[in-house]
C-alpha cells in the first residue's frame, strides 16, 4: 500500500478473505518507509493483532463486510 498525499509512504500487512458472513475480509497494516520508531509491520506466522510485537492488540485491524 502507498499513499501520495499529503506525503508519499510505504505500508506493509496482512490480510484474510473469509468466505462467509458476518466479514468478509480482515485487514492489519503498518507503516514502514519512512520508517515510524517502534512500528513493526505485523506477519502471518504471529497472525493478526502482531503489528509491533502486538503492541496494539487488534485495535489496528480493520474489518470489512461483503456488499450483496
Amino acid at each position: 500500500m502507498e499513499q501520495s498525499s499529503p506525503s508519499n509512504v510505504t505500508s506493509e500487512g496482512i490480510y484474510k478473505v473469509f468466505p462467509a458472513n458476518p466479514d468478509s475480509m480482515w485487514y492489519e497494516i503498518a507503516q514502514t518507509n519512512p520508517a515510524v520508531t517502534g512500528v513493526t509491520p505485523p506477519n502471518a506466522n504471529d497472525g493478526f493483532g502482531s503489528t509491533s510485537d502486538g503492541a496494539y492488540g487488534t485495535a489496528l485491524v480493520q474489518k470489512y463486510l461483503r456488499a450483496e
